[in-house]
């Protein structure tokens, strides 16, 4: 018989009482200080990015990712499924070719909080990784220029880390968004 090889104890998500103050521990057992706030989707953090694989379900369509599923509703419906079967990005070149319709700018906004919403759905280990991160400030740092979306070089909207922040607090709390500031 061979040497048993020891487990270490897994560490469930959002278990606490890492090393340092406001030390936490990630989905994968590893101690990370949740003092500091997530500047960027990489490293430790690119789960966050909506380039993440992860199934997303839209009109009956199954994308690989919310950037997937993002680009997709840019496109006229006879169109989405391409987006379907491509990579996060390659959708995002297709989608930089799409004639959008002519209410887009009303619904993006309300487009990327269903597909975040759907990214981080309760229970899940998305969901239990957004949860681990606490309270910390969520930004997506780019160097592409993106400043609706994300932050780029000290100056942008950061609307994608909101709505990340957003969906954590209703996982914490259970509260949807328009009840939190009553």
């Amino acid at each position: 018989m061979g040497d048993a090889v020891k487990k270490e104890p897994r560490i469930e998500c959002g278990a606490t009482g890492g090393p340092g103050p406001g030390g936490d521990y990630n989905c994968d057992g590893q101690a990370h200080d949740m003092t500091n706030p997530i500047l960027e989707f990489q490293g430790e953090f690119r789960w966050l990015s909506n380039f993440w694989p992860v199934q997303i379900l839209s009109e009956g369509r199954v994308y690989p990712s919310v950037e997937n599923a993002y680009q997709a509703a840019k496109a006229h419906p006879s169109q989405r499924w391409v987006f379907t079967q491509c990579s996060p990005g390659e959708s995002k070149r297709l989608g930089r070719k799409i004639k959008l319709h002519a209410d887009w700018e009303s619904q993006k906004l309300h487009v990327m909080r269903t597909l975040v919403n759907d990214k981080f759905m309760v229970g899940t280990e998305l969901a239990h990784r957004l949860i681990a991160t606490g309270n910390v400030h969520i930004e997506e740092g780019n160097r592409w220029g993106d400043r609706y979306w994300g932050v780029c070089r000290g100056d942008g909207l950061n609307n994608l880390g909101k709505l990340i922040m957003e969906r954590r607090q209703f996982l914490i709390t259970n509260t949807p968004p328009w009840m939190l500031n009553k």
